[in-house]
């Protein structure tokens, strides 16, 4: 292999331009053989049920949810002053809370009822906040993601809407939506601590949330975004635990919404 000697200026920059040519050639294959091997290959989707759409920007895939689904109000997720909810039980590995009825949503401009929706989100700490879209994706950012910077953060966004493009609609029987809620909610800090004070979001309708330690040990045990583990990884880990088919390793957004072709959402 002539193309991988150094002996040259030449030959060296070949191989420098050549090895990481490779190693991502060998990453999308792995990644396609991964998207393509299905978890909860029989789950089909109920006639009548719960509804929950993923979205893909084309960096990002995340879930959104009506705000208020089965008696569970989303927005209270992202509620200014915090919410403290309640846990059912005081086992520590049952994360179901009790919610306050009422939101007293401060800290987004605008009537709560304007924004029906809400889009969640995990993922790399510093490639969220400097990476809302391709087109912003910086080099230095892109290797630091690559490699894990070990911090990842939920992404909140309230939608008036749900996009007509990009995005795939999943009709979930109750259990199967109720773990897909509990699995997304215990990644949030623990009833709201001192400390877990989120940030602002791209916009005036978005904000970032510092992870739960509970999920670190209880739900996910690998929350450092990497190559290996990617924002679309975390989106199906949700549906795999929520029992809902994926695929098998999906560090790619094309991995998690080429499973659902017949789930288009259809323009009114």
């Amino acid at each position: 292999m002539k193309l991988f000697r150094i002996n040259s200026v030449g030959s060296a920059l070949r191989a420098l331009v050549a090895w990481p040519m490779l190693a991502l050639g060998l990453y999308m294959l792995v990644s396609l053989v991964g998207s393509l091997v299905p978890v909860n290959s029989k789950w089909r989707p109920p006639t009548q049920g719960s509804s929950v759409y993923i979205y893909d920007n084309g960096v990002h895939t995340s879930l959104i949810f009506a705000r208020n689904a089965k008696g569970y109000d989303l927005g209270l997720i992202a509620a200014d002053p915090p919410v403290a909810p309640k846990r059912v039980t005081d086992s520590p590995t049952d994360l179901r809370m009790l919610w306050p009825d009422n939101l007293p949503d401060k800290r987004f401009p605008g009537d709560i009822a304007e924004f029906p929706y809400i889009m969640i989100g995990w993922g790399d700490a510093r490639f969220y906040r400097e990476t809302p879209t391709w087109s912003h994706l910086q080099p230095d950012t892109g290797l630091a993601a690559l490699f894990g910077s070990g911090e990842a953060m939920m992404h909140v966004d309230r939608l008036r809407h749900i996009p007509y493009r990009n995005v795939k609609k999943l009709v979930l029987r109750d259990d199967e939506f109720v773990s897909l809620l509990l699995f997304v909610q215990s990644h949030f800090p623990d009833s709201f601590a001192p400390n877990a004070i989120p940030e602002p979001g791209y916009g005036t309708h978005d904000r970032f949330y510092p992870i739960s330690p509970v999920s670190y040990t209880q739900t996910t045990p690998n929350l450092r975004y990497s190559a290996l583990f990617t924002c679309n990884n975390w989106i199906s880990e949700a549906l795999k635990t929520a029992g809902v088919k994926t695929g098998a390793w999906t560090p790619l957004p094309f991995g998690v919404m080429w499973w659902h072709p017949d789930a288009q959402v259809k323009r009114k």
